[in-house]
């Protein structure tokens, strides 16, 4: 994966009403900031971050772009990732999920996540995986299933949304 030359944390803001969390790509940034030149477009920069045209739904998503025909000219567009994490003395899994995903239950999705079969034994020096969130304004009639479809192609994921919002059906 390309790196730009400007990486910045990304700050994630309250907008919105469902985290959708992917987990597609794993640099050490929150996210990275990337000014397109004036020939490209959100398909051709998610086809370098990403490796997937297809995958331009997140850069549309964290940048608030209302036409993905039509990107900022001039501006840097966030691009999200998922980063590493090392464990440090007094750190839990619920800790970093209260930090990081805006919920310490989601402690429970980290070890999912990451395979920990039993997070009070964690150990300092661990190296996690914690995801990136989007924010997704659900419109009218949308379900779970609709919003797996759009952000992973496919509605494979579903279930694993649902976990990760609490929710115990797919209506939203």
């Amino acid at each position: 994966m390309a790196k730009g030359p400007n990486m910045h944390r990304w700050r994630q803001t309250s907008l919105g009403v469902l985290c959708v969390m992917l987990f597609l790509i794993s640099p050490l940034a929150w996210a990275l900031r990337y000014t397109p030149k004036t020939e490209e477009t959100l398909s051709h920069v998610a086809l370098i971050y990403y490796g997937s045209p297809r995958k331009l739904v997140y850069l549309v998503a964290a940048n608030g772009i209302a036409d993905p025909d039509k990107i900022p000219r001039g501006k840097s567009l966030r691009v999200p990732t998922v980063w590493k994490h090392r464990i440090r003395k007094g750190e839990s899994l619920s800790t970093l999920a209260a930090k990081y995903l805006k919920d310490a239950r989601r402690g429970e999705f980290l070890a999912w996540l990451n395979k920990i079969r039993s997070p009070n034994e964690l150990k300092i020096g661990t190296v996690i995986t914690i995801p990136f969130l989007l924010r997704h304004r659900v419109q009218q009639g949308q379900t779970m299933v609709d919003v797996a479809k759009q952000y992973y192609f496919n509605a494979k994921p579903t279930a694993l949304l649902r976990k990760f919002n609490w929710k115990r059906t797919n209506a939203l």
